[in-house]
C-alpha cells in the first residue's frame, strides 16, 4: 500500500495540500495507531510541500498543525515526516517556525519543537547548524522578536 501512495503522490501532487488539511483536522480524534500510520502515509506527499509558496499565515498554520499532531509523543513516524518537508527550499521555514515554537512563546511544544530540531541537526547537520547560528547574531534574534 505504500508503494501506490507514492505512484499517487508522484502522479496526483495537486491533493496535497487538502490530503495533509484532511489528516490535520482528523488526527486529534484518532487513537495511536492510527496517528502513526497517518504519519506514514503523509510521508510522500510530503516531497510536494514547497513552504516558500504559501502566504506566511498559511505556512505558520500548517506547520502549527503538523506540531500540535503530536503533543504528548514525538513518533518515529513524526520526526521521519519533519525530514522528509526539510528540503532545502523549506528548511528555513521549517527551523524559524521551530525555533519560535521552543524559546518565543514557550508552550506544551516547546520541548517537542526542540526534540525535531535536534533530530533535524542529527540528519542535517551543516545546513542546520548554519541556520542555528543565525540566531546567534543580532538579526537572527531581532527575525524571531
Amino acid at each position: 500500500a505504500n508503494g501506490i501512495n507514492e505512484i499517487v503522490s508522484d502522479h496526483c501532487k495537486e491533493f496535497t495540500l487538502n490530503i495533509f488539511v484532511d489528516v490535520f483536522l482528523r488526527i486529534g480524534n484518532m487513537d495511536e495507531m492510527s496517528k502513526r500510520k497517518s504519519y506514514l502515509f503523509l510521508i510522500p506527499w510530503s516531497k510536494n510541500i514547497s513552504l516558500s509558496e504559501m502566504d506566511n499565515v498559511y505556512r505558520n498554520r500548517f506547520l502549527d498543525d503538523l506540531l500540535r499532531g503530536n503533543d504528548k509523543l514525538v513518533y518515529d513516524e513524526v520526526l521521519e515526516l519533519w525530514l522528509h518537508l526539510s528540503s532545502p527550499e523549506n528548511l528555513e521555514y521549517i527551523i524559524d517556525f521551530l525555533m519560535s515554537k521552543s524559546f518565543v512563546s514557550p508552550s506544551l511544544f516547546d520541548n517537542v519543537s526542540r526534540y525535531i530540531i535536534s533530530f533535524l541537526c542529527r540528519k542535517k547537520k551543516d545546513i542546520v547548524i548554519g541556520r542555528l547560528v543565525h540566531y546567534l547574531t543580532v538579526s537572527g534574534i531581532s527575525d524571531i522578536i
